[in-house]
C-alpha cells in the first residue's frame, strides 16, 4: 500500500506516471480534494480548515461518506 498527500495549488498537475491504484491511501488536504476530483482520483480522506476547498466538491464527498476532519 501506497500513501498519497494531494494539497492545494490552483497549478497541480497530476503526478506523472503515478496515480493511486486499489488499496492505495489518498488524504486531500484542504482544497487538495479539488485536485484530486479533477484527476480522477478517490479520496480516503480530508483534512484542514476548509478554508480553500470547493463547496461543490464538499458536498460530492460527503455524499460519498468520506471523512472530514476540520
Amino acid at each position: 500500500m501506497r500513501a498519497f498527500t494531494v494539497a492545494s495549488s490552483p497549478q497541480s498537475l497530476p503526478p506523472a506516471r503515478l496515480r493511486p491504484h486499489a488499496g492505495d491511501l489518498v488524504l486531500a488536504a484542504d482544497g487538495g480534494a479539488n485536485r484530486c476530483l479533477a484527476w480522477g482520483w478517490p479520496v480516503d480522506a480530508v483534512g484542514g480548515d476548509m478554508d480553500s476547498g470547493d463547496a461543490a466538491v464538499r458536498c460530492q464527498l460527503e455524499a460519498q461518506g468520506t471523512p472530514f476532519v476540520v
